[in-house]
């Protein structure tokens, strides 16, 4: 049966291609947003039991401004519900350089400092060597690493002997005690995990993980943690009060918003799918019509009504298997396509590979869309008493009404999926081009980064942090820098440096405890503002009097205005509890005086809201690193990078510098928007293609069954432009039911990814209007080219042929 299915489809090759080359491209669209979801999604987290384990937060749900890090007291306390918590551990981020002793530039590490029994909680034994032990974290311990594979393998070139022995880690020497395996990655992008000193304490700087008990569900866990805030907040009201845990499971904040993203694209592919094979059963509905005589020749000779049904399933199947390898081929290109153009940059994305899963993804869509093709047009073919539908169709066998009936429903079918995923490339488009829209408030032109991680000072530690930026700014203008500024983090940066402060008002002094003032700390130089085109809005910028012979003052954005004083000027204002220094035994603080309102920043995320921030002087406040922005004459600072780099090494020759334009950096920040609006595009762009052929096709076959028809009208006097209306009204009629039906579907799929869209609602009549007309569009232009060729019919020769 299957050698006669492939002779039937090899005498007609154009059938076969056009069939195949239908489902390839669909297969291809599902296929590789298949393998992104199956790395991103599918693909276990490479841990023991990874769903017991869960990232964890702090938040407020009243809506109060958190950093949401966790605080090592927070986590002792849920480290004693043992009966749902198995295991608990904290990281905070240390980043430095590296050095290998060769005298070779530094490079720049992400490191973290974890909690003992880190590497256990995750149940992944190290690859060599030891992991961090509680003998590690306690003060005044030596410093030890566990080295990632990547950086091992990259930085010390696989060597099994360095594990004890000591490399240099932001100038000061650390030992080697372990190589974490290939696949850990906790947290992403890690390259070394070290020791510290965690004090019990509020303070939110932590990154926190837990590992359930077995069978614990979320909801009791989450409860059960939350339930330790109460005498949390009877010790610390002003930090604990009414705070809540954010808790998700470990592969959710892994891969973040990504996820979402992900699932709106698979499910615009398999729409994309859909669209295909109706396009491919139009084709095998008007095939099979075609070959009526064939059928009841094969009856006539006893063939089954159940054969006949095999036969014609079997010719379906070949197709889409031919369809199946087509596509997979379409497939492998697309995710190379993919991994060039940044997709590994994404979150387990690095991975994309089409592996065993995948596989069997497409040998089970090949085997589905073969049967859902054929299974339409073979039971109509054996449901019909032959005979009768000979004498329907007429002498030359036409296609009859049911059949037509069949194609039209089709057609209502294609165009309704196509106006659907139109609409979703649109909403992808409207929502990407509003976040890119969005004022960040500051202008990224013309500015380069140099971020660059610095030495531990030592004592006196700001006078020395001062001297460090008076050289380097003076370096920088001497190789061209028409202005350079620092600053402690820069917007949207992947990650962020600043921590949160709670602050007391000295003119503000009954405020309850939880409702008690914070904001973002963050470090700045006198030129940041201008240099960054950040718009003072009242009071002063810092200036270079700043200094640590002045008063403490700092500098507020919008936000801690509108949060912290209910919209009324801070100028003036006086807050404590951010600095102080030592009387005797004693410690005292010192007033901190707003001279300054700032314009918001969108730092986290250009469609996130904006957090309060407090901006004091790089002079006043020591700062653990430093992201420096250069402006040249020319506009274009990062043809001059080299000399950049050159002249902040001839101030500190240790230092690991990293140079990137902020308008790269901006544009990164919308990695995963961008990848999400290119491939709906593509998919949009696919669909009209697939549903304007489908159509084409249908009523070019409607037409040709209706020459006799036509050609006795033209004979009884009906003209060629009455033939080219009737054959324009009737697609037009069936497409305006396609559109009606697709503009329902689209708003019903804009109501689902609503809320992972910016600024564009389901019902939105643009993405709307615009995806009916251009699909109408297209339906009425693959209308005309049948009714053109209908009414050019030679009267004689119609009439012979009929």
């Amino acid at each position: 049966m299957i050698r006669t299915a492939g002779r039937s489809l090899l005498r007609q090759p154009s059938f076969t291609l056009a069939a195949a080359g239908t489902l390839a491209i669909g297969i291809a669209a599902t296929t590789t947003l298949f393998t992104t979801v199956n790395a991103a999604l599918l693909r276990p987290l490479p841990y023991a039991h990874p769903e017991e384990l869960y990232a964890v937060r702090t938040y407020f749900p009243d809506g109060r401004f958190t950093i949401g890090m966790v605080g090592t007291e927070e986590l002792a306390a849920v480290a004693a519900q043992t009966d749902v918590v198995s295991g608990v551990a904290c990281t905070v981020r240390v980043d430095g350089t590296l050095g290998d002793g060769t005298g070779s530039e530094p490079r720049q590490i992400v490191a973290y400092a974890v909690s003992d029994g880190f590497f256990d909680l995750f149940g992944v034994p190290v690859q060599t060597g030891r992991g961090i032990s509680a003998a590690d974290d306690v003060r005044g311990a030596p410093s030890v690493v566990v080295l990632s594979h990547s950086l091992w393998q990259n930085a010390f070139g696989g060597r099994p002997d360095i594990v004890g022995q000591s490399i240099a880690m932001s100038g000061r020497p650390a030992r080697v005690v372990g190589i974490a395996p290939a696949g850990f990655d906790v947290p992403v992008g890690t390259d070394v995990w070290t020791n510290a000193w965690f004090p019990l304490s509020v303070g939110h700087a932590y990154e926190a993980y837990v590992r359930a008990r077995p069978a614990v569900p979320l909801a009791q866990l989450q409860a059960r943690m939350n339930q330790t805030f109460a005498s949390l907040a009877r010790k610390y009201p002003e930090q604990e009060t009414g705070r809540a845990y954010a808790i998700r499971p470990l592969l959710a904040a892994t891969v973040g918003s990504l996820g979402p993203i992900l699932l709106i694209l698979f499910g615009a592919t398999a729409l994309l799918l859909v669209l295909a094979a109706v396009n491919v059963s139009n084709l095998m509905l008007a095939r099979t019509t075609s070959r009526v005589r064939e059928t009841a020749v094969r009856t006539a000779l006893g063939a089954s009504r159940g054969r006949i049904i095999a036969q014609l399933l079997s010719e379906s199947v070949l197709v889409a298997i031919a369809g199946a390898i087509a596509g997979s081929l379409l497939a492998y290109l697309a995710v190379q396509l993919l991994l060039h153009f940044g997709a590994g940059r994404l979150p387990r994305l690095g991975s994309l590979s089409i592996d065993f899963r995948v596989a069997a993804f497409v040998a089970f869509v090949a085997g589905l869309t073969g049967v859902l093709i054929g299974i339409v047009p073979a039971l109509r073919m054996a449901d019909t008493d032959v005979t009768s539908l000979l004498n329907e169709t007429g002498r030359c066998v036409r296609g009859s009404r049911k059949t037509r009936r069949l194609l039209g429903a089709f057609v209502v079918a294609e165009i309704a999926v196509a106006v659907a995923i139109v609409a979703g490339a649109g909403r992808l488009v409207r929502s990407y081009r509003n976040v890119e829209s969005l004022d960040p408030g500051f202008n990224p032109r013309g500015l380069l980064v140099l971020d660059v991680a610095l030495p531990a000072p030592q004592a006196p530690f700001q006078a020395r942090r001062n001297a460090w930026w008076d050289q380097t700014e003076a370096a920088l203008r001497s190789s061209g820098a028409t202005a350079a500024a620092a600053t402690s983090s820069l917007p949207l940066e992947p990650h962020e440096w600043d921590s949160t402060v709670f602050v007391d008002m000295v003119a503000h002094p009954d405020v309850p405890v939880d409702r008690r003032p914070n904001a973002r700390l963050r470090l700045v130089t006198p030129d940041f503002f201008q240099t960054m085109g950040i718009r003072m809005l009242d009071g002063r910028p810092l200036t270079r009097a700043d200094d640590t012979h002045s008063q403490i003052i700092g500098v507020v954005n919008e936000a801690f205005a509108r949060r912290n004083l209910g919209g009324a000027s801070p100028i003036g204002e006086q807050i404590k509890g951010l600095h102080g220094h030592r009387e005797g035994n004693g410690f005292v603080d010192d007033y901190v005086r707003v001279v300054g309102v700032v314009r918001d920043v969108k730092y986290s995320a250009l469609s996130g809201p904006t957090e309060p921030v407090l901006y004091v002087p790089f002079a006043q406040f020591v700062a653990a690193r430093a992201s420096i922005v250069i402006a040249t004459a020319d506009n274009a600072p990062e043809r001059h990078a080299a000399g950049f780099v050159a002249a902040l090494r001839k101030v500190e020759p240790r230092l690991a510098i990293e140079a990137t334009p902020l308008s790269a950096i901006v544009a990164a920040s919308l990695d995963r928007e961008r990848l999400g609006m290119w491939l709906m595009l593509g998919f949009g762009v696919a669909a009209l293609l697939l549903a304007a052929v489908g159509m084409f096709g249908v009523i070019a076959y409607v037409v040709s069954q209706q020459t006799a028809e036509m050609a006795v009208r033209q004979a009884l006097g009906a003209t060629r432009g009455h033939v080219v209306r009737r054959v324009m009204r009737e697609g037009a009629g069936v497409a305006s039911i396609g559109l009606a039906v697709g503009v329902g579907v689209a708003w019903w799929t804009g109501r689902l990814v609503a809320g992972y869209v910016f600024g564009v609602s389901a019902r939105d009549p643009v993405v709307l209007g615009v995806s009916a007309a251009s699909v109408g569009c297209l339906a009425l232009a693959a209308t005309w080219l049948p009714a053109r060729r209908a009414a050019a019919l030679e009267l004689a020769r119609a009439l012979r042929e009929t």
